[in-house]
C-alpha cells in the first residue's frame, strides 16, 4: 500500500545562522562581465569554499559565521575545474597554457604548484593512502603522472597503444588498478585492465577480448560511471558488447575483475541495457534490468530476484535509511513534481504531489538526502522574478517543514558538515546561472536538527565547552578524543596535556536520536597567534534623532549598532558574541538585533513608527562576551513632533571641519541656510568651519539658521561638545590615519587612499548624509600605501560620508557624489 505523504501543515523552518551577499567588484573585485559559480566545498570548520569563474577566478572562503576569511585570486584567463580537501590542505585543478594541479593551506596560501605539459588535458586527479597524487592526463594517449606530497614527480606512465583511461583505484596491497579502453584493429575496441606497482611498473596487463566482439562501458542509475570498486580490491564493470564493426545488437553484462586485473565471472543479461547498478551497504550489488532486480554477492551469484519492480521518475538516490527517492515533473512549462519513496527492496511506501499554483512553476529543482533517512527537496517556483522553495521531508516523506519565497534562482544547496545547508542562489532579476553586479546570496540555514558549532575554547587551561543548538529535547552524547569529561553527556571538560603540548586538529561528534553530526576543531590554529580582546567603544556620538509622529522611520531604520565597535583585530577564532540594549523608546519603535551575524559592529537596528509626541532620552548600552562588565553606555535625544519644517542636528567632521546642514520635513521648495562665522546666506548646505573656530578652547555654540518658503527655523550648535565627545578614548599615535581621496567630486566610484597604520586593522564605513549606511568593510591589516575602491553608482546625487576607525583613530573624509 501506497501511503500520501502528510498533509498537516508543516512546522515553522528552522532558523536561518547567517544570510550573506557576495557583491561583484568587492568580494571579487576583478568581476567584469556576468560570472559564474563553478562549486563549493563545506569545511570541516562550519564553513563554506566557493569557487568563482570571472575574468580572473577567485576562491572564497567564508567562516563558520559567514565572514570571509580568505580569499585567492588565479591569473586573467585562468579557468577553475574544482577543488577538493586533502587533509587539512586544499587541492585545486586550473587551466591556463596547460592543466595546473595546485596545493594550498588552510588559509589560502600556495605549498605547491604542478604544470603538467600544454598539450595535456588534465581529466581528473585522484589521492593515495601515501598522501601521494595520481593524474590522469590525455594527450594523442593516456597518461598517469603519480606525484608526491610535496607535489614532485614520483613517475610518468604513457599508455600509447590505449584510447582512454576509465578508472584507477587503489589496490588493497598499495598497488593501482587500471581500467581503460583500446583498439584492437578498425572493428574491434574492448576494455583492458593493468595493474602498477608503486613504483609505477607494469605488474599485469589483460585485454578482454573474444574474437568478433568488442566492449565498451554502460551508465546505469546510480553507478552512472558503470564502476564500483570491490571489497577486495577489485572491480565490478557495467558493460555492453556488441558484433565487429557494428553498433548492434547490444547485450548487457557484468564484468568482476581481481586487483591482478583478471576476469572472474560474467553476468550476461541478453538485453539493450543495465537500467541500475548500485553497491547495497552489505558489500552486495543490486543490478536492475528490464523491469527486475537481481541481488548479487562479490562472486558473481544471484542471492535474490524481485520482477515486475517499477522505478517511476528519474534521478533514483539512495536515502540513508537503506532506501530511495525519486522525483518525477510532468513534461509542461508549468509542470507539478511527483515524489516516490522506495524501502530497501524497492516497493514504493510512499508519494508526494506537489501541485503548482496558477503563477508557480515547479523547475529547476534540486534534491538530496539528509543523515536522517529523510530528503531536502528545493525548487524554483515563480517565472520573471526568481523564487524558490525548500521543503524538508522525514524518512517517510511527510514534510517537516517548508519555506517558500525564497528570492533569487537558485544554483546550490551543500550540506555543512555541522548539521546545516547553504543555499546559494543569483539575485531575482538575473539570468538563471549567472553573477552580475549584485552578486551572489548565500545563507546558511539550520537543517531543523541538532546542529554544532565552534567550541568555546580557553587556550592558557585547556577549558573547553561544546557548543549544540536546536535538536529535539533528547540527551545528546558527545564523542571528543582527548578531552576529559564527566560523563558522555556532559559539553564541557578539559584537553589533556599531551595535546595542548602537541595541538592537532579532534574530530567532536554529537548524536541524538540516531542522528550524528560532526564538528573539526583546529586547537594549534585556535591557540596560534591568540587575541588578547579589546573593549568595545563608541565610534562617534549618536546623532540627536527627529521623527514625525504617525510616519515611520525611513528606508530599512536607524541602525544604532553601527556606533558602537569592538577594536579586537580580527580573527576567525574570535567571537564577538554582543550584549545589545536600548531603552527610553516611545511608544511605537522597537529594536531588531540580530545576534547570529556578530561582526566588529552589533547588528542592532530601531525600527517601527512613533505615536506619542516628545523628546526622548534613549539610553544604548551595548558590550562582548570578552567584557561583560565593561558596556559602552551612551544617550541620544529623539525628537518626535507633529511635523513641519525644522533643522535638525548638523553633520560634522571635527578633523577638517566639514559641516553640512541638515533639515526635515517642509514642503519641497528651495531652503537657504546662514550661520554667523560659518556662511552667509545659502543653498548649498555644505560649509566649512573655520580654523579658528574649530581650535579655540573657549568656542562659543553657533546659532544654526535656515528658511523655506518664508519660513524661518533655527537650530542652536556646540561644536564643542560634540567633537570632545566624539574623541572619547582616542589616544596620540606617532603615524596619524590618514585618507586620501584621489578624486573629487566622482560620478560612480570612490578611490580612497590609507596611509599612516601600516599594518593596522581598518574598518570603513561609507554612509549617505542621512547616517545611512550604504556599506562598511573590515581590512584585516592595511599595506603601506592602502587603496580602497567603493562602487556608488547606485546612490543619489549630493554629499557621502566615508570614514575609517582604527584602535585608537577616526578620521573621515567628504565625498560630492556627482
Amino acid at each position: 500500500m501506497i501511503a500520501p505523504c502528510a498533509l498537516a501543515q508543516p512546522s515553522s523552518p528552522p532558523p536561518i545562522f547567517w544570510d550573506r551577499t557576495l557583491k561583484a567588484n568587492i568580494d571579487f573585485p576583478s568581476y567584469d562581465q556576468p560570472a559564474s559559480l563553478v562549486g563549493t566545498l563545506p569545511t570541516a570548520d562550519g564553513g563554506l569554499l566557493m569557487m568563482i569563474q570571472a575574468a580572473k577566478p577567485i576562491l572564497i572562503k567564508l567562516d563558520y559565521a559567514g565572514r570571509t576569511s580568505w580569499t585567492k585570486e588565479f591569473q586573467p584567463g585562468t579557468r577553475i575545474g574544482g577543488v577538493a580537501k586533502a587533509q587539512d590542505d586544499l587541492l585545486v585543478t586550473l587551466q591556463a597554457a596547460g592543466p595546473i594541479l595546485m596545493k594550498l593551506n588552510n588559509t589560502g596560501e600556495t605549498i605547491w604548484a604542478k604544470e603538467f605539459p600544454t598539450q595535456n588535458n588534465l581529466i581528473r586527479f585522484q589521492q593515495l593512502n601515501d598522501g601521494g597524487i595520481i593524474a590522469i592526463l590525455k594527450a594523442s594517449w593516456p597518461i598517469l603522472t603519480k606525484l608526491e606530497q610535496g607535489g614532485k614527480t614520483a613517475w610518468t606512465k604513457e599508455f600509447t597503444g590505449e584510447n582512454d583511461i576509465f578508472s584507477v583505484s587503489e589496490t588493497n596491497d598499495g598497488n593501482l588498478l587500471v581500467l581503460g579502453s583500446k583498439r584492437i584493429d578498425s572493428e574491434i575496441s574492448t576494455l583492458f585492465t593493468s595493474q602498477i606497482g608503486r613504483d609505477g611498473i607494469t605488474r599485469s596487463y589483460f585485454v578482454l577480448y573474444e574474437a568478433g566482439k568488442q566492449y565498451s562501458l554502460l551508465s546505469p542509475m546510480l553507478t552512472p560511471s558503470g564502476l564500483i570498486t570491490t571489497s577486495d580490491g577489485g572491480l565490478i564493470v557495467a558493460a555492453r558488447s556488441f558484433p565487429a564493426g557494428q553498433t548492434n545488437p547490444v547485450t548487457a553484462e557484468l564484468i568482476k575483475f581481481n586487483q591482478q586485473g583478471e576476469m572472474k565471472w560474467k553476468y550476461g543479461y541478453g538485453l539493450n541495457s543495465l537500467s541500475m547498478l548500485f553497491k547495497a551497504s552489505d558489500n552486495k550489488y543490486l543490478v536492475g534490468y528490464g523491469g527486475a532486480i537481481n541481488y548479487m554477492d562479490n562472486d558473481g551469484n544471484v542471492l535474490f530476484k524481485k520482477d515486475n519492480v517499477v522505478i517511476r521518475g528519474t534521478n533514483l538516490t539512495p536515502t540513508t535509511d537503506g532506501g530511495f527517492v525519486s522525483i518525477f515533473e510532468t513534461q509542461a512549462i508549468r509542470a507539478n513534481l511527483y515524489l516516490y519513496k522506495y524501502d530497501a527492496q524497492f516497493n514504493e511506501v510512499a508519494t508526494d504531489v506537489l501541485v503548482r499554483a496558477p503563477s508557480a512553476v515547479y523547475q529547476s529543482y534540486f534534491f538530496g538526502p539528509t543523515k536522517d533517512g529523510g530528503t531536502l527537496l528545493c525548487f524554483l517556483n515563480s517565472f520573471g522574478v526568481y523564487q524558490s522553495s525548500i521543503i524538508k521531508y522525514n524518512a517517510s516523506l511527510g514534510r517537516e517543514w517548508q519555506r517558500d519565497k525564497i528570492a533569487g534562482f537558485p544554483l546550490l544547496l551543500p550540506y555543512g558538515t555541522d548539521g546545516s545547508f547553504f543555499i546559494i542562489s543569483t539575485p531575482p532579476l538575473l539570468d538563471e546561472g549567472l553573477i552580475g553586479e549584485a552578486g551572489l546570496q548565500v545563507t546558511k540555514q539550520s537543517l531543523g536538527r541538532l546542529v554544532i558549532g565552534r567550541p568555546s575554547y580557553d587556550c592558557p587551561t585547556g577549558s573547553i565547552t561544546l557548543n549544540v543548538s536546536g535538536g529535539d529535547g533528547s540527551p545528546v552524547v558527545y564523542t571528543a578524543p582527548g578531552i576529559t569529561r564527566s560523563s558522555l553527556s556532559s559539553n564541557s571538560g578539559i584537553v589533556e596535556a599531551e595535546l595542548r603540548r602537541d595541538p592537532k586538529p579532534i574530530l567532536i561528534q554529537a548524536t541524538q536520536s540516531a542522528y550524528t553530526i560532526s564538528y573539526e576543531f583546529d586547537l594549534k590554529e585556535a591557540c596560534t597567534n591568540a587575541l588578547t580582546p579589546l573593549p568595545p567603544v563608541l565610534v562617534q556620538p549618536i546623532p540627536d534623532q527627529f521623527l514625525t509622529v504617525g510616519q515611520p522611520i525611513p528606508g530599512s531604520g536607524f541602525p544604532v549598532g553601527l556606533y558602537f565597535v569592538d577594536p579586537t583585530p580580527y580573527s576567525p577564532n574570535y567571537r564577538y558574541d554582543w550584549s545589545f540594549k536600548v531603552t527610553g523608546l516611545p511608544d511605537g519603535l522597537y529594536v531588531f538585533t540580530k545576534s547570529m551575524l556578530s561582526g566588529p559592529n552589533p547588528v542592532s537596528v530601531v525600527l517601527g513608527t512613533p505615536s506619542q509626541i516628545g523628546v526622548y532620552t534613549v539610553q544604548v548600552q551595548a558590550n562582548t562576551a570578552s567584557f561583560p562588565d565593561k558596556p559602552v553606555i551612551t544617550t541620544y535625544k529623539l525628537t518626535v513632533s507633529a511635523g513641519g519644517f525644522v533643522l535638525v542636528q548638523p553633520t560634522y567632521d571635527c578633523q577638517n571641519g566639514a559641516i553640512h546642514f541638515n533639515t526635515q520635513g517642509g514642503d519641497g521648495s528651495p531652503i537657504e541656510y546662514m550661520s554667523a562665522g560659518i556662511t552667509d546666506w545659502t543653498s548649498n548646505p555644505d560649509r566649512f568651519v573655520d580654523k579658528e573656530s574649530r581650535t579655540a578652547s573657549d568656542v562659543q555654540p553657533f546659532m544654526l539658521y535656515a528658511r523655506q518658503n518664508g519660513q524661518t527655523v533655527s537650530y542652536v550648535w556646540n561644536l564643542k561638545a560634540a567633537c570632545g565627545r566624539s574623541r572619547l578614548g582616542v589616544a596620540e599615535t606617532s603615524s596619524p590615519l590618514t585618507l586620501t581621496l584621489l578624486s573629487n567630486p566622482v560620478p560612480d566610484q570612490v578611490r580612497v587612499l590609507i596611509q599612516g597604520v601600516e599594518g593596522q586593522s581598518v574598518q570603513l564605513r561609507l554612509t549617505n548624509q542621512q547616517g545611512k549606511v550604504l556599506e562598511s568593510r573590515h581590512i584585516n591589516q592595511v599595506s603601506e600605501d592602502e587603496l580602497q575602491q567603493f562602487q556608488i553608482n547606485q546612490s543619489e546625487p549630493g554629499v557621502l560620508f566615508l570614514q575609517a576607525y582604527t584602535n585608537t583613530q577616526t578620521q573621515t573624509v567628504k565625498i560630492i557624489k556627482q
